[in-house]
Parts: structure tokens; sequence; C-alpha cells
């Protein structure tokens, strides 16, 4: 039978034999062993492979993860070539690891390793390559006004506006390989994934965020931010369980809100029918009716919770619209791009 090889063993035997055709220089084969334990001891063994693509992608035109080795092997031709390689490739192995954990050590920086967090939470992997590339060639607070800018372009790209990923690769490779030729940043280069004020305000308009453990956390993050826009000074985290997400009209309604099932299915997980809540008042609620959820928003710290409280009589579709469309109009304003 034949043996299937990962692209890290093709490129490991390949690099080596480079190596071992100089035959004056018996331990250079000693050293790049260390350099490549090294390596695979910084990224485990099975993600070798998805390494090599990004890093390949910092500073070269994108490629996919099947002609890695074929590509590598057409560009690196001797034993100096290769140790040249390694060594970079070590050093962009330590950020391509801290780009997966905001609290590697790598992110001293805390507004960093915030936007590091948001990576991590909108399941982002698109813009790596740019951000090993912005990491490893521009000073430490470039780095993090593009950090920035990369994970806003992302929200309303990908959290709210639901566009195809594939097509961020060419905009987030062109810039990755423009910031390793040039130590700087050209923005301009991302013009084409940046969602405009109004696609994106009418996308948030109509979001909706079924319930999961990742859409919680999410949601958390988007309520918290518009909370503090509209002039909360609660410490509102993304992670925090005591800000509960309370849907107004429940995920378990019934007849008593007088909304028919195929619509309050479309309705119960849009952002307009949540506001956060206490932990201990969301417990006690349960699926009680809207007057008596009224009392207890009105005795939360929560803005929205004070909000729908104080000037709703009624909570249906008109109301979900109301409150949604100016969460819209704040959120064009607390996600905003410059370029």
């Amino acid at each position: 039978r034949s043996v299937q090889f990962s692209s890290s063993d093709l490129l490991k035997n390949y690099l080596f034999s480079l190596v071992d055709a100089e035959k004056s220089h018996g331990s250079h084969i000693e050293i790049l062993e260390s350099k490549w334990t090294q390596l695979t001891s910084n990224i485990k063994t099975e993600k070798v492979p998805e390494f090599l693509r990004y890093y390949w992608n910092t500073s070269h035109k994108s490629i996919r993860a099947n002609a890695v080795f074929k590509t590598i092997r057409q560009e690196i031709k001797t034993d100096k070539m290769v140790f040249r390689l390694m060594d970079d490739m070590l050093i962009y192995s330590d950020v391509y690891m801290a780009l997966t954990d905001e609290h590697d050590d790598l992110w001293a920086d805390q507004e960093i390793s915030h936007y590091i967090a948001l990576l991590r939470l909108f399941k982002l992997k698109q813009p790596f390559s740019l951000l090993m590339s912005g990491w490893v060639n521009l000073k430490e607070n470039e780095f993090k006004k593009l950090l920035k800018t990369v994970i806003t372009i992302c929200f309303r790209y990908n959290i709210i506006s639901d566009k195809n990923p594939n097509d961020q690769e060419t905009p987030f490779n062109n810039m990755a390989m423009y910031i390793s030729e040039n130590k700087s940043v050209n923005i301009s280069l991302l013009n084409s994934i940046v969602v405009k004020d109004n696609e994106f305000e009418n996308a948030f308009r109509e979001k909706s965020f079924p319930y999961n453990s990742n859409n919680a956390k999410i949601l958390r993050y988007i309520l918290g931010k518009i909370e503090h826009f509209k002039g909360s000074k609660l410490d509102i985290q993304y992670d925090d369980d005591n800000a509960t997400i309370e849907h107004v009209l429940p995920r378990d309604y019934d007849e008593t809100w007088g909304v028919d099932e195929d619509k309050a299915s479309r309705l119960v997980y849009r952002i307009g029918n949540t506001c956060l809540l206490e932990r201990t008042d969301n417990r006690d609620l349960g699926n009680v009716d809207f007057k008596t959820k009224k009392e207890q928003y009105a005795k939360s710290s929560y803005y929205y919770a004070k909000y729908i409280a104080n000037n709703y009589d009624v909570w249906d579709e008109n109301s979900i619209n109301k409150i949604q469309t100016e969460m819209a109009k704040a959120a064009k304003s607390i996600w905003r791009i410059n370029t």
C-alpha cells in the first residue's frame, strides 16, 4: 500500500535532503533538526500544514493548502535558503499560535488582547496571514490599529451581513503582501470587503441570532457595546454570565402572547427582541406575560431593559422592528470603519 504523507512531512523530508546534500556541513543536520523540533513544539504537528499556508501567504500570492509543498519546493533550493526559511517560520509560528489565544504572552497590551479574543469569538481565520504579517512588520501601535480595523470589517461583513468569507481572501492577502514589502499599511486594499453604512444598517435591522452558546456571547458583546454607546457605565464583557440574554418574546412562548407560531419563530431570535438582564431577575421571570416582565425590567441596571419598560405597553412585531431599527442606527456609529 502507498503511504500518504502530509505537506509537513513532505516539506521536512525535502528540507533535510537539501541540507544533507552539503556533506561538508554535518552539524547542519543537527541544527535543522533542533529548529524543526522547535517549530513542531510551537505548533502541534497536525496544525503545521495549516500554519504553512498562512505563513506563505504573508508575503506571497495566496495559495491553497494542497499547493503549499509544491510551491515552497520551487522556491527553496539551497541549504542557506532552508535555514532562512526555518528562522522565518519560527518567528511567524509564535504569532500564529498567539492569534488563537488572547492570554498569550505576546499580547501585553490589553486592548490588543481584547481584539484577539474577538477574533476567536467570531471564529475568524481569514485574516491570519494579514495579522501575522502585521505583527512582524509593523510597530505595535500600527498593528493595534490594523487589528481593530480588521475586527470591525469582519464584524460588519461576516457576523452581521453574512457575506461569503471566501471573498475576503484576496484583499487580506494583498494587504499582507503589501505590509511585508513596505512595512506600512494601505487600508484602501480592503475597500472591496468593507460593508457600506447603509447596507450594514439594513442587515443589522433584520439580524437574528439563533440560540447557542457562541451566539449568546456574540449577542452579549453586541448588546454590551450598544448599552455603553447609550451611556451605561456597566462593564459588560461577552463572557460575563451575570449579564444574561433576555428574550422579551420568550423562546418558549405560548398563546398568551397573541403571536402565531410562524411569526413567533421569526421574531424570537431577532436582536430587537433581546436585552441584557441580571441573572437573578432573568431566572425569576420564566415564561411570564409582558406586563409582568416590564415590572422587572424597570428595576434593572441595563439601559434597554429600562427603556422597554418605560416606552412599550405592548410587545409585538412593530415593537421589535422599532427598537432594532434604533439599535441599527447606533451600530452604524459604534462599528465605524475609517478608511
